[in-house]
């Protein structure tokens, strides 16, 4: 069977997906996972809600959504593991103990390295 778009629960896909005739058992297994789509959905939605909310006011939380790739669930990841930036007093620091400054084991050759 040929899945013909690429968004199953969007308006399509559900008409889609509506106009199956599959046996049994699949078809109550096709319809108990929708169901559960449907339930997970809904709780994405209100966390989300109430992620943005806490974070309204955080400053840091506006900014880093402006980097591409960066939307509020993930921001709110970010804010949440490095707390408060102010601990850091340049961003070369910040950069190190989140990993993304390269060391010296990292820039040797492995034989030199002791690997």
């Amino acid at each position: 069977m040929a899945v013909t778009c690429s968004d199953l629960s969007g308006a399509w896909g559900s008409a889609w997906m509506d106009g199956l005739r599959l046996p049994q058992p699949y078809a109550g297994k096709v319809t108990s996972l929708r169901h559960l789509i449907g339930e997970l959905s809904t709780e994405i939605t209100m966390l989300s809600e109430v992620i943005a909310d806490l974070l309204a006011g955080d400053a840091g939380y506006r900014v880093i959504q402006r980097l591409p790739g960066i939307g509020p669930v993930l921001a709110a990841v970010i804010i949440a593991e490095i707390g408060d930036v102010t601990r850091f007093r340049t961003a070369t620091q910040l950069s190190s103990w989140a990993g993304l400054t390269p060391n010296t084991a990292s820039l040797m050759p492995a034989s030199l390295a002791g690997a």
